[in-house]
């Protein structure tokens, strides 16, 4: 399959196009020493845009070291820090990585690695713990999940900043802006149904979003960004990787919790169920937001689908974590795609 042509329609994607910036060890050690005064020990982690590393100091301090794509703007790596911040201050128990700041007291630094471009350098302390395994995901578990991310939000409410409605391809809002992308999408079947429901979630949902509840969410709330220690009871440990973040309905939050759900177990109803109880337990959907939650679920599968599919084809491989998405996505497509409107609000609000 040829490349899909570069258009404007897909400029947010072609962001994802490039790989994190080349961090050289020496340069490691050296910036940790001149902007954090820490010496010690460090080892690599994956990361979609950043260069990430743990670093284990000398003196016992152990933080994450994030070096920011070269493309990233000041101000969206700002928006993230002062977002953390806010957090700590309104909600301090909240499991949420705080901004290590720099010897010069700021929350971020501009440094050029040898070789390479000027990039952003920010440290967080680091959060213990694994990704929740999906043998941990029982009932108990998933409410925990949902009433985490309700009091997560509520934290965040009030909270601005002049990039927090930056363009983002996972954005909900730009869904329209993804359908020259399906083209990506190989199997015929799958690629109509996913523009079946982007095309719905255009026509019915995104005139309405300007009438729902907003704010600053972290929009990106799957599995893999929340941390638990190994004991299966364990409580979760942590929350990570806000670089996601934008200020959009409160209902594309727990929807996009929800989608994870919907792709990580097999007939996922029940288990939605109790995930959206526990955040309702504490935040409250409104009718209208329930009218659209099953229309927001399934585009935030979609653009998924396709943002994965155009990668394949523009870049040639994906990260083995998302090894067999197309299953994982159709499947949970066509099982939402099976229930009306009032069958699926029925069944996610009483687990039958």
């Amino acid at each position: 399959m040829n490349p899909v042509p570069e258009s404007g329609n897909l400029n947010q994607l072609m962001a994802l196009k490039s790989d994190p910036p080349h961090i050289q060890p020496d340069d490691v050690e050296r910036f940790a020493l001149e902007i954090y005064g820490l010496s010690g020990d460090f080892h690599s982690l994956s990361g979609e845009r950043d260069r990430n590393f743990v670093f284990h100091g000398d003196d016992g301090r152990k933080l994450i070291l994030k070096f920011s794509h070269p493309h990233e703007e000041p101000v969206v790596l700002d928006f993230q820090c002062q977002a953390l911040a806010h957090i700590r201050t309104h909600a301090p128990a909240l499991p949420v990585p705080r901004i290590y700041p720099t010897l010069d007291g700021h929350c971020f630094q501009t440094v050029k690695p040898a070789g390479y471009q000027a990039v952003m350098l920010h440290a967080q302390t680091c959060i213990d713990g694994v990704p929740i395994p999906q043998e941990y995901l029982n009932h108990a578990r998933l409410r925990q999940v949902g009433i985490l991310t309700a009091q997560l939000d509520l934290a965040l409410q009030g909270f601005e900043h002049p990039a927090a409605q930056h363009k983002l391809a996972w954005d909900l809002a730009n869904a329209e802006q993804l359908l020259p992308a399906t083209e990506s999408i190989k199997n015929s079947k799958v690629r109509s149904l996913i523009e079946e429901v982007l095309h719905h979630f255009v026509a019915t949902v995104t005139p309405q979003f300007c009438t729902m509840r907003k704010q600053v969410v972290h929009a990106d709330l799957h599995f893999g960004n929340l941390h638990t220690l190994p004991e299966e009871d364990a409580p979760i440990s942590g929350i990570v990787d806000f670089g996601d973040m934008l200020k959009a309905p409160l209902v594309v939050e727990v929807s996009t919790a929800l989608a994870e759900v919907a792709i990580s177990i097999d007939n996922p109803m029940s288990a939605m169920a109790q995930l959206l109880a526990g955040y309702e337990s504490i935040l409250p959907l409104e009718a209208h937001e329930h009218a659209v939650l099953q229309s927001c679920i399934m585009t935030r599968l979609a653009i998924t689908y396709v943002i994965f599919s155009w990668r394949l084809v523009n870049q040639g491989m994906l990260s083995s974590a998302y090894d067999g998405f197309e299953d994982d996505y159709s499947k949970a497509l066509a099982t939402l795609n099976s229930l009306g409107p009032e069958e699926f609000l029925a069944a996610i609000q009483t687990g039958r």
